[in-house]
């Protein structure tokens, strides 16, 4: 026989939580993020943060170890961007 067992692990701060897009993995198979820098207002660097990453039941990725809550990561398009290059943060679309 068999079961299923869900456990929550009550911790003191909110886990940190990133889309599948964010998630980098090279070809040994190291999960990184891209670390948002910003150096003058909306422009900055990108630099690449190895993480340890779980898999929630709801297909969101928490992130175990390598950030820090508040940090700023590229959410989407990390795959066509470089450790180092120089990026403007997004903020919307200016009507």
């Amino acid at each position: 026989s068999s079961v299923v067992v869900l456990a929550t692990l009550l911790q003191d701060s909110a886990p940190v939580l990133i889309p599948p897009t964010a998630l980098r993995i090279d070809n040994g198979g190291n999960a990184s993020v891209l670390l948002f820098e910003p150096s003058d207002g909306d422009t900055g660097t990108v630099v690449e943060v190895p993480v340890t990453v779980e898999a929630d039941r709801d297909g969101r990725l928490i992130v175990t170890d390598g950030l820090e809550p508040g940090v700023e990561i590229v959410r989407t398009g990390a795959h066509a961007l470089d450790p180092g290059q120089t990026v403007r943060r997004f903020d919307g679309f200016s009507n």
